[in-house]
């Protein structure tokens, strides 16, 4: 296979780059918002993004805001910023940024979608109670994708060993119309009834997920959780079939 130009991608990120190095032109009047370099820098970056070049995306945001002025608005900047970071799997830096826009833009009417964001990179860092109160704190605040908020609040429970209120809330995103994780729930809700030792109950949304969900990720971890099951139940034939298939 042939190794990639470097030439040939400096010119595909050329038009990006280009707005943030084209000179603005005199003006006798003062800089509209929209010709500060922050304003230019978020731009480019919101291309960036959508070309998924998320690490020049970040360097770029990065810079711009270190360099804008204590009166500048960088709510748009710091919100794209975090959005790359996730994006890009810097969950760490997501939260940093996260709580920055917090802590500076507490009333911004995306602050709700922002703790959602803010939940999943928590917990992908392993911190489950901020994550579990960022998505308390997004249900409050109105997200939009509820059911999968739910879910995500039924897992952080489930991980901490409350399984009444990861039902709960595992139940809520089962029963919404179909979502992200309407296939993750069924195996959650499985894995909270086999934790109670309710085997026939856990075997019942095993089952469904493989059914209505076969192509999911989850089917064939489901199909070995439903193998071991049907072993605890002396069903030993229909364990062997499930467990070699």
């Amino acid at each position: 296979m042939r190794e990639p130009n470097p030439v040939v991608n400096v010119l595909r990120l050329f038009p990006y780059l280009l707005l943030l190095l084209l000179p603005i032109a005199a003006q006798a009047q003062p800089r509209t918002e929209e010709d500060r370099p922050l304003a230019r820098a978020t731009r480019a970056a919101q291309i960036l993004v959508q070309e998924q070049h998320f690490s020049i995306a970040i360097a770029t945001l990065t810079a711009a805001i270190d360099s804008a002025t204590a009166a500048e608005d960088r709510s748009d900047a710091l919100f794209l910023l975090a959005d790359a970071q996730f994006r890009a799997g810097r969950f760490r830096g997501a939260l940093m940024t996260t709580s920055e826009i917090l802590f500076h833009y507490p009333d911004d009417p995306r602050t709700a979608e922002l703790w959602y964001l803010r939940g999943v990179a928590a917990y992908q860092e392993g911190e489950r109670e901020l994550a579990e109160q960022s998505f308390r704190n997004a249900l409050a605040g109105g997200v939009t994708h509820i059911p999968e908020t739910e879910y995500w609040i039924a897992r952080t429970n489930a991980d901490a060993g409350r399984l009444d209120t990861a039902e709960r809330y595992a139940w809520r995103a089962l029963t919404a119309p179909p979502h992200e994780f309407s296939d993750d729930a069924l195996y959650l809700q499985g894995w909270i009834y086999e934790g109670r030792d309710s085997v026939t109950l856990a075997s019942e949304f095993y089952r469904r997920l493989l059914e209505k969900f076969s192509k999911s990720d989850l089917a064939q971890d489901a199909q070995l959780r439903l193998g071991v099951l049907e072993a605890r139940r002396g069903n030993y034939e229909s364990a062997y079939r499930l467990l070699l298939a």
